[in-house]
């Protein structure tokens, strides 16, 4: 679902400082966002909710009805290939990885 940028609603639009969040990854996780900071430069539009311009970052909410929409159509649309390839990784034999550890 694309959103028709002149039409955005401001109250929706998030707006966070590049270079003040970066200081504070790298003093927790190290030097991997920089590098994927430095990867995605170029990058204006990187999905139809978030968008890069200088210094800062905007992040577009999704409202109501857009949450409503993709909570209808993925059991229809999405759900049954997740669940396709669960079925052939298990019978496969390749694991599913989870972040608990079991």
């Amino acid at each position: 679902m694309q959103i028709n940028k002149s039409v955005k609603n401001k109250a929706f639009i998030k707006t966070y400082d590049l270079k003040k969040n970066l200081a504070i990854l790298k003093e927790n996780i190290g030097e991997a966002p920089i590098k994927l900071n430095e990867e995605t430069a170029n990058w204006t539009e990187i999905g139809p909710y978030l968008n890069r311009s200088g210094n800062s970052i905007e992040i577009t909410e999704k409202n109501w009805p857009t949450l409503l929409w993709e909570g209808i159509i993925y059991p229809v649309r999405e759900l049954p290939f997740h669940l396709g390839r669960w079925v052939k990784n298990m019978t496969v034999g390749k694991r599913p990885t989870s972040s608990t550890g079991m």
